[in-house]
């Protein structure tokens, strides 16, 4: 039987929500990002908490009738909003995708992300690139806990690779990181940088073209280091 999503949707999907969750979510935290104290689960735990919180009284805890219907990548789970065009994207249980980290090596690594970062993330992404990402809120299946957001539909073929190397540097000042620092574990996907911003998982697959022609990287995650050492070990 094929669901009506919109009725399922918050009825005022309020267009200031990401914005709003994230200031929510950063009680507790430093300007620098970091937290009073606390181990990395305890953080997580506690932003949990915080957005769970959010959710209710911003009346955007999902009915347990809306939930995915396919399988997507190691972030997400998904299911298609037809009349929208958009497509609904939840977290894996208990998670909020993923971070990265810095190590000493140097090299990039992948951690699992806490709400706030994963909230920061969208948000850079959307002033960065224009992708549109929205948040629709909270989906508690018993006691699986997802965040849900939604990201336009892109019809057509992906973009090569040559158009994506062109589009990053020339609308995004952004040159291609060495593979060396580069994340092992998906050899596959890009990471391009510009100062202190970072932008990891490039890939075809995570591009589109626009219905104007421009190359947007829907899937790609963008993120800002304090300590942004990526020039000066890349040359």
């Amino acid at each position: 039987m094929t669901r009506d999503i919109p009725s399922l949707l918050p009825a005022t999907l309020a267009s200031d929500a990401l914005r709003s969750a994230v200031r929510f979510l950063q009680r507790g935290v430093r300007p620098d990002g970091s937290h009073e104290d606390g181990s990395d689960w305890e953080i997580a735990s506690h932003q949990w908490g915080l957005f769970i919180s959010w959710a209710y009284h911003r009346g955007v805890a999902l009915p347990a009738s809306l939930t995915s219907d396919s399988e997507g990548g190691r972030e997400h789970d998904l299911l298609f909003d037809a009349t929208n065009g958009r497509w609904l994207k939840f977290t894996k249980p208990f998670a909020a995708g993923f971070t990265m980290e810095l190590t000493a090596d140097p090299r990039f690594v992948r951690r699992p992300a806490t709400p706030l970062q994963y909230l920061r993330r969208w948000r850079l992404a959307n002033r960065l690139f224009g992708v549109d990402v929205r948040l629709i809120g909270l989906s508690c299946l018993g006691r699986t806990q997802r965040i849900v957001i939604s990201q336009p539909h892109f019809a057509g073929k992906p973009p090569t690779w040559e158009e994506i190397d062109r589009a990053l540097q020339r609308d995004h000042g952004l040159r291609r990181l060495p593979p060396e620092l580069a994340p092992a574990d998906d050899p596959e996907r890009r990471v391009y940088y510009r100062g202190r911003l970072v932008v990891f998982d490039v890939c075809p697959a995570n591009c589109a073209r626009a219905e104007s022609g421009r190359i947007v990287p829907f899937g790609a995650v963008p993120q800002l280091f304090d300590q942004m050492e990526i020039a000066a070990r890349s040359r």
